[in-house]
């Protein structure tokens, strides 16, 4: 809960048009200016936040303009709210959660100081993602209330609506972290909640909700599609697939996939981050990584680089090897290897040493629970082999 939090302080908890002290707002002003300086960003990290600002000195105005004037309301016909639809791209370690964070924030603050009632959202599919992302993110199961295991609900009613209109009022931007795990049928799903989530907004102006692409909100669509892909759902990028291929569990889903596929292409302006920020020691890896993933990688320049790495091919000597099977933690692809290098270790040392191999069985708390899994419990297994002296890793 600290860990989403974080980054959000008073300018993401409180509405805009809330007042203000000037003391506190010259703090805040002060704090992003100096943990979220633009100046930080790299040339092109600072093209894409300065296109975002413009649009939220956009937004802001036509707020100001409404107010000034003492007629309309902000989003009618004579006012029109700006509508920013963007991508931004970028492989891991280029910086996106550095620059996405150095937007919000600075938004935010600029909401604050010019008195505009604007909030923005952020979300991510997985849960893993939004606690890295910080900053309030949500779940997009829980943003807009679709669930994968759960029949699609056309329409909410009830206190779930009441929930969804809560949760979007006033929101003007929503942030789509690892957009890659985003299938175009959840994308258009989400389209329809939030045309739905703002149809009140939009009758009051007595304007057809359908005309009003996910309720008129803003979107920054931010991930690697070089990353993993949706699940049960089609990739926003996917230009090959049809109904002819298209699995039969899914099928019912092929409507709303060619919609969304349609909605992708309402997104004209894209800015991809090229320049790698986390593994400046080793930025060959990083690139021969990504040239691996693109189909780029040569026979010299990267497979004859990885042979080094091999522990088979006779290039270390006694002592590196000594070290590699006896002190170095390994990490594994897949659980079953990392069984079988344990319980080898485990075996040799009750072998050489002539000890005895205990199991210590877990305690359950209830009957119930020996019938689960250890997925349930996140891998932990009901039973663990251990041997006196050998060597344990403990995981935070």
């Amino acid at each position: 809960e600290r860990q989403l939090k974080q980054g959000c302080g008073d300018l993401a908890v409180s509405d805009a048009g809330d007042s203000i002290s000037t003391d506190k707002l010259d703090k805040l002003e002060r704090e992003v200016l100096s943990d979220f300086s633009l100046d930080k960003l790299d040339p092109t990290q600072r093209v894409f936040a300065d296109r975002v600002l413009k649009w939220g000195d956009e937004l802001v105005g036509v707020h100001e303009t409404v107010k000034r004037d003492g007629r309309g309301m902000v989003g009618d016909k004579d006012h029109p709210l700006p509508i920013l639809r963007i991508w931004l791209g970028g492989s891991a370690g280029s910086g996106k959660s550095t620059t996405l964070k150095t937007c919000v924030q600075h938004l935010r603050l600029k909401f604050y100081k010019r008195g505009v009632l604007a909030k923005v959202e952020l979300t991510a599919y997985t849960g893993v993602a939004a606690f890295n992302i910080g900053f309030g993110a949500r779940t997009a199961c829980s943003a807009f209330q679709i669930f994968p295991n759960a029949a699609f609900k056309q329409e909410l009613d009830g206190s779930a609506l009441r929930n969804l209109e809560d949760m979007w009022d006033n929101v003007v931007l929503l942030i789509v972290d690892e957009v890659s795990f985003i299938g175009r049928a959840l994308f258009a799903r989400m389209h329809f909640r939030l045309q739905q989530a703002k149809r009140p907004y939009f009758t009051e102006r007595s304007i057809d909700p359908a005309a009003k692409l996910f309720g008129d909100i803003s979107i920054i669509l931010v991930g690697d599609f070089g990353q993993l892909e949706p699940i049960d759902d089609w990739s926003m990028c996917d230009t090959e697939s049809n109904w002819a291929t298209c699995p039969k569990n899914i099928k019912h889903l092929w409507s709303h996939a060619r919609f969304g596929k349609l909605l992708t292409e309402t997104f004209q302006e894209a800015i991809m981050l090229k320049q790698i920020h986390r593994s400046k020691e080793d930025l060959w890896w990083t690139e021969s990584c990504l040239r691996l993933r693109d189909f780029t990688c040569t026979f010299e320049g990267d497979w004859a680089v990885w042979k080094l790495h091999d522990l088979d091919r006779e290039h270390l000597n006694d002592e590196q090897v000594e070290y590699f099977e006896n002190k170095a933690l390994w990490l594994c692809a897949r659980c079953e290897d990392v069984g079988q290098r344990n319980g080898r270790k485990l075996a040799e040392i009750a072998e050489k040493e002539k000890q005895l191999i205990h199991q210590i069985y877990a305690i359950h708390s209830h009957k119930s629970a020996k019938k689960c899994t250890a997925s349930v419990f996140d891998g932990l297994r009901g039973v663990v082999n251990l041997v006196r002296g050998c060597k344990v890793r403990s995981v935070d």
